[in-house]
């Protein structure tokens, strides 16, 4: 869904056109500034929340790296089995699945990859709510909430 923003089409350019034909023609100058200022309220508010996720992302990649290492570390270090023997008696070497526990970079690049992106959507979700919330309060505050339409239901 997020991505079908982007898209660009007929129907997308129409319905630009005929928000961008609203906001000019059918609201008033008062309205028009409450409903920009909630905008970027709500941009502000999910770029804020982004970064705060990037950096909790990233410092929890760190502290999951850290924690791969001192598990390799005590992997290494522990006793591991020499052989195994089964029931019938038959002994066969264990292998050594040492290197293969290796931490490495491209396991690293994922963890921080992943970690930071992850933290970015879910931050940047957290705020947009948050953001939104926050829009709608302040339009709602305003002199405008006391109008009334052409029906006479009041505007919320």
């Amino acid at each position: 869904m997020p991505l079908a923003a982007f898209r660009k089409s007929e129907q997308h350019d129409e319905l630009t056109r005929l928000a961008n034909e609203h906001l000019q023609s059918d609201l008033e100058p008062s309205d028009r500034e409450a409903l920009l200022k909630a905008t970027t309220r709500v941009a502000t508010a999910t770029t804020v929340g982004s970064l705060i996720g990037l950096g909790l992302g990233l410092y929890a990649s760190i502290r999951l790296g850290r924690v791969r290492a001192d598990m390799f570390t005590a992997f290494r270090a522990g006793e591991k089995p020499a052989s195994v023997v089964f029931a019938n008696g038959r002994q066969e070497a264990a292998p050594d699945a040492t290197p293969l526990m290796r931490p490495t970079k491209f396991g690293d690049f994922v963890t921080y990859f992943f970690c930071g992106l992850g933290g970015t959507l879910l931050g940047g979700r957290a705020r947009l709510a948050y953001g939104d919330l926050v829009g709608v309060a302040k339009n709602r505050q305003g002199p405008s909430e006391k109008r009334k339409d052409p029906e006479g239901v009041p505007f919320i």
